[in-house]
């Protein structure tokens, strides 16, 4: 569904842009609105509105791993995601190039495959 990913893809890059503000400014009360509304229309199903609900792998494993070493879960999920990226990719490849363009705004001139890598490289980088 364009609309869904257009969706997930704004909150991203909305959580990601805030995200460096709150780092400089934790008390930049618009800057942890912005996140804390992404944050719930992200756990609200919205960004698996008509697309089989996703995989959500990456956090049934974290879930597992938080528990047994006692970490939050989105540490836990920066720290799981790109091994999971890695695997899986090629499933949804157009999607992966998408969003490497439209969310880190990666506009190499490469094979699908390299986008996708470039993506899952920036988010290791964020």
């Amino acid at each position: 569904m364009e609309i869904t990913d257009a969706i997930a893809e704004g909150l991203l890059r909305t959580v990601m842009k805030n995200a460096v503000i709150l780092h400089q400014n934790p008390g930049d009360y618009d800057a942890r609105a912005e996140v804390m509304w992404a944050g719930s229309i992200a756990h609200n199903d919205l960004t698996g509105c008509g697309n089989d609900g996703g995989d959500f792998m990456s956090h049934k494993l974290e879930h597992e791993m938080g528990g047994m070493f006692d970490v939050t879960h989105g540490a836990g999920l920066s720290a799981i995601w790109p091994s999971w990226a890695r695997t899986v990719y090629k499933d949804a490849l157009p999607r992966f190039v998408r969003y490497a363009r439209n969310v880190m705004g990666i506009t190499a001139e490469a094979s699908e495959e390299e986008i996708a890598f470039m993506w899952i490289a920036a988010m290791e980088n964020i």
